[in-house]
């Protein structure tokens, strides 16, 4: 029976129910603002969903008048419970909120860190925003809380989450049951539940790579308009907001030959899709142009950039870098397998360690299994270039934070690289089991046998840890 529920083609449906059962679990558990940098995005979401597009300069300072009322409760939710772990949320004073009129009239300009970003990555939780507005207007006489609009921004995200991810895993020939699994770990949901646009993050990379692996090695699938514009779309949001995850889109070279007519039409494919990246990166960046200078008489303080420091140390240090890299992840790496499997709140709510390492080894063990079983040919070229590209967006993501972050936590040629968070590394994490394709495993019969077992009960331990983690967000919060 469940040999039969966990075929190929059922794969999907399981995530879309999964994600949705305890994605909304989770976004209804985790206090308003206790997710990282989700206050951010919930405000620039916010200005969004008022038809403010493009941000104000007040003497060199970039943001936006934002009601007082969002910033003050923003603020209050996090400092509330925020590195007091013993400190719970009071679920009366968050119905009251709700109960409550609301004066959002009066404003005040706020300089946030996502008052720059591009407007693409905040347009679902936008979107939820302004849903959130038009159900309170009928139901509630218009008053909505903050803590009310945040909820509809999450859900907004979260079903965004599950429709391409969805879309992805029945797309993908290769690697669903893996692509599941990280699909619904408890982070990957934790992220999805908010509205941080790390949720979008997430969900491009699995979407992109679907399609592309559905062009490598679906005969069937062939590369034309409609996919090129979705891709060039997904790559652009990559471009404007986390470019370190760009190199997942290298393996579309790995596109049969018998997709194009000869090398000039590959060639002018490949011409096309780099003019709509351009084309769509050009198109996002027209708002800058229009942002309002505001001089209010004050000086702004000048300062030395110190990631212009950091650049002039790497000159001249060339492997310092590397060093660094290193260094960090020998002394952090049980964090960041935390942080990227299981954390929750303001990474401060955390599960017990071996939940992580367990869930991380389900994920490999999976991988293994599924590329073991894979009836397509895939050469070791592929094979490499799969952790090539993780592993360059792994090198990226440190690299970022070694030039902006880590000189102005710990100092311009410091050995240590800060700021990096495990769930910066689940885009793509299924990719490198890629690389565990082989015909060995299925030749011995012993070995067949457990992995037949294996199939049948790998998605009840996933339930199992999920209900763990839910159970510890619980007892962190609620009791």
């Amino acid at each position: 029976m469940m040999k039969k529920i966990l075929e190929d083609k059922n794969i999907s449906k399981i995530f879309v129910i999964s994600a949705l059962f305890f994605g909304l679990i989770i976004m209804m558990l985790i206090p308003p603002f206790q997710v990282p940098d989700e206050a951010q995005h919930f405000e620039k979401a916010y200005v969004m969903s008022q038809g403010k597009f493009i941000p104000e300069n007040h003497d060199g300072k970039v943001g936006f008048y934002l009601s007082k009322e969002v910033v003050d409760t923003v603020n209050n939710y996090t400092k509330e419970v925020f590195g007091d772990r013993d400190k719970k949320v009071s679920y009366s004073s968050l119905i009251l909120a709700d109960r409550l009129p609301v004066d959002y009239g009066n404003v005040k300009f706020i300089n946030f860190s996502t008052a720059s970003s591009n407007i693409a990555v905040h347009i679902v939780p936008a979107i939820g925003i302004v849903c959130g507005k038009a159900v309170a207007k009928i139901t509630q006489g218009g008053h909505a809380s903050v803590a009310y609009l945040l909820y509809f921004a999450r859900f907004a995200n979260l079903i965004m989450y599950v429709i391409l991810v969805g879309l992805a895993i029945k797309l993908s020939p290769i690697l669903k049951k893996t692509m599941l699994l990280v699909g619904i770990m408890p982070q990957s949901l934790f992220m999805a539940s908010s509205a941080s646009y790390d949720c979008l993050m997430i969900a491009l990379s699995f979407i992109s790579l679907g399609i592309i692996f559905k062009l490598i090695f679906d005969e069937s699938y062939s590369l034309n308009i409609k996919n090129m514009i979705c891709l060039a779309v997904f790559a652009t949001i990559y471009l404007v907001s986390k470019p370190i995850y760009l190199p997942i889109f290298l393996l579309l070279f790995f596109i049969p030959k018998n997709n194009f007519e000869d090398t000039k039409h590959f060639m002018k494919m490949a011409g096309i899709f780099c003019l709509m990246i351009l084309g769509g990166y050009l198109l996002t960046k027209i708002p800058g142009f229009f942002i309002k200078s505001v001089s209010t008489g004050s000086v702004a303080t000048s300062s030395v950039s110190l990631t212009g420091q950091q650049i002039a140390y790497l000159k001249a240090h060339p492997f310092a870098f590397f060093k660094a890299v290193f260094a960090t992840c020998s002394s952090n790496t049980i964090y960041y397998i935390s942080t990227m499997v299981a954390t929750f709140g303001l990474i401060d709510t955390y599960v017990p360690q071996f939940i992580c390492y367990l869930y991380l080894l389900l994920i490999i063990i999976t991988g293994i299994i599924e590329m073991s079983k894979c009836p397509y040919g895939i050469s070791w070229v592929m094979r490499i270039s799969s952790i090539l590209c993780y592993i360059i967006s792994f090198l990226g993501i440190f690299f970022a934070m070694y030039l902006t972050w880590a000189p102005q936590e710990v100092g311009v040629g410091s050995d240590l690289i800060t700021g990096v968070q495990g769930r910066y590394f689940i885009p793509a994490l299924f990719l490198p089991m890629i690389v565990f394709k082989n015909k060995i495993l299925c030749k011995n019969k012993y070995i067949n046998e457990v992995m037949e077992q294996y199939d049948r009960y790998f998605m009840a331990i996933a339930y199992a840890i999920l209900m763990v983690c839910i159970m510890f967000v619980v007892i962190r919060f609620w009791i």
